[in-house]
């Protein structure tokens, strides 16, 4: 199960770079003002002239793409775990998201809400 699920990641990933090789090589570089990641990943050489791999660009893509979402996940699970070991913070944390929806008929917090909280 492990196995298949990296041959997907490493499909999705794989698809993105043929798409990206296929329209720099057809339209060229990108004239943004800052190139994205897999544009300088696809047009970098090294002192010799030679630019990296497809099996190098293919882990530097599946690195970027992907350990945001572990390095989220255990962020949240780390607050989650602090908040229960130290009920007086969830209160005070809780009173705060309280004060800010008071009077709203929903509780979600909004965008332009997030410079009220401390």
């Amino acid at each position: 199960q492990f196995l298949k699920q990296c041959r997907f990641v490493h499909q999705l990933s794989e698809s993105v770079i043929k798409a990206r090789k296929e329209k720099l090589e057809k339209e060229g570089p990108s004239k943004k003002k800052y190139p994205d990641f897999l544009d300088i990943l696809l047009t970098a050489k090294d002192e010799s002239g030679e630019g990296m791999s497809f099996l190098e660009i293919r882990n530097e893509v599946d690195t970027f793409m992907f350990e945001g979402h572990d390095t989220t996940a255990s962020a949240i699970s780390w607050i989650l775990y602090s908040l229960a070991k130290h009920p007086e913070v969830q209160q005070r944390a809780q009173a705060e998201v309280d004060s800010i929806l008071n009077g709203r008929d929903t509780d979600q917090i909004e965008w332009k809400d997030l410079p009220k909280l401390e």
